[in-house]
């Protein structure tokens, strides 16, 4: 628990914690389980920065799907955002379109993000998962 926070959503009956997904038996609104995408699959893992109000961020799959955490908060309804592509190596933090934040991979080694700017501030890769 120290490192993810547990948090439940009321309309999909679902838990969350870091990576993990977690459906009660009656979930009405139960996702297909897919396979990630590479580029997706790629960009987990542990991002820091010398900014000061945030940190720190984890970027972790979920169903598939990337999501931003961060303890710090994000300019959204929650702490774990999605990342939802808009474009080449660009990501809108949360998946309503109204969201301003943005995730843009700046330089990658290997195919995998190194550093990342999240609304212009710079972050490096820490470390996988």
């Amino acid at each position: 628990m120290e490192r993810f926070h547990l948090s439940f959503d009321h309309p999909s009956r679902a838990w969350s914690f870091g990576g993990r997904l977690y459906r009660s038996a009656g979930a009405a609104h139960a996702l297909p389980v897919t396979a990630p995408r590479p580029q997706h699959a790629a960009l987990v893992g542990r991002y820091r920065s010398y900014f000061p109000w945030s940190p720190t961020f984890r970027i972790v799959l979920r169903e598939g799907r990337p999501f931003l955490l961060s303890p710090g908060g994000v300019e959204g309804p929650d702490p774990d955002m999605e990342l939802v592509p808009i474009g080449e190596n660009m990501f809108r933090i949360g998946a309503d379109p109204r969201l301003p934040e943005r995730l843009r991979i700046a330089a990658t080694c290997d195919g995998r993000p190194v550093t990342v700017y999240r609304d212009s501030c710079r972050y490096c890769r820490m470390s996988l998962g």
